[in-house]
């Protein structure tokens, strides 16, 4: 028999989260549908603000027809929604970012950006005579040429050296010179490296021979002349 309206019905459970135990209503075991807005969860994590609404536990997708932009940080990558907010995972470590500074080596580090300076602590000496001192970019050193015409030296007293295009160029500016006495009384200069020219020479020993071409003088040189 059937008890009055609002008595359990023993051994039944409710139809759903969204409906009310059932309970003898006009003669029946019925179980009504709860007041719409009451909070229940749909089991799906995707969706939030579950609520009953007609006997039915519906939840909100806040992230339905939402794109995340993307983020503003580098080392992350595409958003991700979840419950109307967007996340964003770092990237690989070794992925690609950069500080804007084209002196380091940049790479992603637990989502974070690292910068390395791969000349730090590295020299770099000239490499040659008519070499400047270097410049290193990103762990190498590049040497620009020496002005042409800079001194420069092959160990070699008798030759002119000049840097030419990042190269000592020797020149022997006495080749096929020949100095020769301006007169009888002086010896020969010497040929000058540095010019190709020759010196004024020095004179010889007072009494060296000499002639004035004058057959009834005796000659000899006196300070270098005759």
């Amino acid at each position: 028999v059937p008890g009055p309206d609002g008595t359990a019905c023993n051994g039944t459970v409710p139809v759903s989260q969204c409906h009310a135990a059932f309970a003898c209503r006009g003669g029946a075991c019925t179980s009504l549908p709860l007041a719409d807005g009451t909070i229940c969860n749909d089991g799906n994590p995707l969706t939030d603000n579950d609520a009953c609404s007609a006997g039915v536990c519906r939840g909100v997708d806040l992230c339905a027809n939402k794109t995340c932009p993307p983020s503003p940080l580098q080392c992350r990558q595409a958003g991700v929604c979840a419950n109307g907010n967007c996340s964003y995972a770092n990237a690989s470590d070794g992925a690609a970012c950069t500080d804007n500074n084209n002196r380091t080596i940049d790479s992603c580090r637990s989502g974070v950006c690292i910068s390395v300076d791969p000349c730090v602590n590295v020299t770099c000496p000239a490499p040659a005579q008519c070499k400047q001192t270097g410049v290193c970019f990103l762990g190498n050193c590049s040497y620009a040429n020496l002005n042409d015409g800079s001194t420069c030296t092959d160990n070699d007293p008798r030759t002119f050296d000049r840097c030419i295009s990042g190269r000592c160029v020797s020149t022997d500016l006495c080749a096929g010179v020949v100095c020769r006495a301006s007169n009888a009384c002086m010896s020969p200069g010497t040929c000058s490296p540095s010019n190709g020219t020759c010196s004024a020479g020095t004179p010889l020993a007072n009494g060296s021979f000499c002639t004035d071409n004058n057959n009834r003088t005796i000659d000899q040189c006196i300070s270098g002349q005759c």
